[in-house]
């Protein structure tokens, strides 16, 4: 956290400064800005790489220039544009500017970093909205989801370097798609650990679960030793994120028609013991006990799409 902390001071320096001097261009701001979120995603440990000064091909004609990119090997998942400090995120998230470029690259990738230097902030796709064979998405179907300040004074920039932490890894986790095998394996491992940090310290309501794990796997847990309470953890995220992805792979290769949810898993997977182990999960009373549902709904198919398109998996 000591790193993102000196890159946030850093960053408040020489922004400010520039934003002193006569002559200051939007693209004086770009090294700064890049450096930045460049040290929060390696402190995430999310594999994705800022770029400036690309030119990405244009659907239809011509090339774009974005302000910056976020990328995924060659794959991009989020545009960047940046403006002055005087211009709103507000009035910059529903710009139509240059042909109404913030409305393409949302259509795009259906993800879009708004950055005035002060602050920053994601525009995505309102809820409910669809940008499926979009060319431009309008400014009413967009949404200025969430922001972060980057200008503060020093003793609030823990706080807000947290934030911008929260928003970034929020937003790539769960909005952006995927292109390469690696960033998959990343993505699903950091939900996971997301998702086993959240399991509650006791768990002798679970005794269900460690019939079913002995029953079927010969696998014995000790609940009273910390080392046996964190091996069945392990266990139990180890098994429901690597069964929702092998759901998915078989919902995606057969195409039946139906929208897929990790709540009709047993549609997909013919082992009795994951099937039962979903069943179990789908509980209500199990669900708030092990604050599973909010990381497993994350887990959503569309992110891997992009991934298993371009391996061309059968």
């Amino acid at each position: 956290m000591q790193v993102v902390q000196t890159a946030f001071d850093t960053y408040n320096v020489e922004t400010r400064a520039l934003a002193t001097q006569f002559g200051v261009t939007e693209e004086s701001y770009y090294p700064s800005i890049r450096q930045l979120l460049t040290t929060v995603l390696a402190h995430t440990q999310l594999p994705f790489e800022v770029r400036t000064g690309t030119s990405e091909v244009r659907p239809g004609k011509g090339r774009d220039r974005p302000d910056f990119v976020v990328a995924d090997g060659s794959l991009i998942v989020a545009y960047g544009e940046v403006k002055a400090p005087v211009i709103d995120l507000v009035q910059l998230a529903g710009s139509t500017e240059r042909d109404d470029q913030i409305g393409r690259y949302l259509a795009r990738v259906g993800v879009v970093l708004v950055c005035n230097v002060r602050e920053i902030g994601i525009v995505l796709c309102r809820s409910g909205v669809s940008r499926v064979g979009l060319d431009r998405v309008p400014p009413v179907d967009r949404e200025l989801v969430r922001t972060a300040p980057l200008w503060s004074a020093e003793s609030d920039r823990p706080r807000f370097a947290n934030e911008l932490i929260e928003m970034l890894q929020a937003t790539l986790l769960d909005s952006t798609p995927i292109g390469e095998p690696a960033t998959l394996a990343r993505i699903l491992a950091l939900q996971a650990k997301a998702a086993k940090a959240a399991l509650p310290r006791d768990l002798r309501d679970l005794e269900s679960l460690l019939e079913d794990y002995r029953d079927a796997l010969g696998l014995s847990f000790d609940l009273d030793d910390e080392d046996g309470r964190e091996f069945f953890k392990s266990t139990l995220i180890q098994t429901a994120f690597y069964g929702l992805f092998a759901a998915w792979a078989l919902w995606q290769r057969d195409r039946d028609g139906t929208a897929f949810t990790w709540d009709r898993i047993n549609r997909y997977l013919r082992i009795p013991f994951l099937a039962g182990l979903f069943h179990e999960f789908r509980n209500p009373s199990r669900l708030r006990h092990l604050d599973l549902e909010r990381h497993l709904d994350r887990i959503h198919p569309a992110k891997a799409a992009g991934f298993m398109i371009s391996a061309r998996l059968p």
